[in-house]
């Protein structure tokens, strides 16, 4: 690809064309309110970087419950109370021209008690006294992402973003180092067997469904 082909206007499998190959990544800012509800500046931030050309404009990472909060000031979709903000936030992205995206979040075991984060780790060791989630928790999870992805799409986004990085849940889960939940929690996610014996790493797909 010659650099002229990054003012090109890119063609995705689903959904409305990019107007180029720019890309905004999702950065964490700290700049919403409190309770997680969009600010001013966060507005206006986005506002500009549509205006400034981006074709896909990704928010920083965004909670999808407020027991996941790994930061201070950090974003929300965990509630409906958030939809107004992330609804004008969306709405100037379009109206400048550019697509727009919600990355999804959970801290996991690093969500920040501080701030009323709720540790939930794929393992019984990353956090003292902190015990690996259960099968009833993974799938809470499952489904606040998956609630979170349908306010998204409320709200006026073309798509979402998944993060899976940096040790945060999903990552957690497809670490053979993090994951040491035993077959007992495991196994409905995969057959036992010697090729098989991280199943839970299937977690992270399951959010497909």
């Amino acid at each position: 690809m010659s650099v002229s082909d990054l003012f090109q206007p890119l063609t995705l499998l689903h959904g409305p064309p990019m107007r180029n190959r720019f890309m905004l990544a999702p950065l964490t800012n700290q700049q919403s309110g409190y309770d997680g509800t969009a600010s001013e500046y966060d507005h206006q931030w986005m506002e500009q970087l549509a205006q400034g050309g981006y074709a896909l404009i990704q928010t920083c990472a965004t909670t999808v419950e407020a027991g996941g909060i790994a930061f201070v000031r950090q974003l929300g979709i965990h509630s409906d109370a958030h939809l107004p903000g992330l609804t004008r936030i969306a709405t100037s992205i379009r109206d400048g021209g550019g697509l727009s995206a919600v990355q999804l979040h959970h801290a996991g075991h690093r969500a920040n008690p501080i701030l009323g984060g709720i540790p939930a780790p794929a393992s019984s060791y990353t956090v003292p006294g902190v015990r690996a989630i259960s099968t009833e928790v993974v799938e809470r999870i499952r489904d606040s992402f998956i609630t979170a992805a349908k306010r998204a799409q409320m709200a006026g986004f073309d798509g979402v973003a998944v993060h899976g990085a940096f040790g945060w849940i999903l990552s957690e889960f497809l670490s053979p180092e993090l994951n040491d939940r035993p077959r007992s929690l495991w196994r409905q996610y995969g057959k036992p067997g010697a090729a098989d014996d991280r199943g839970d790493r299937r977690h992270p797909a399951r959010l497909q469904s």
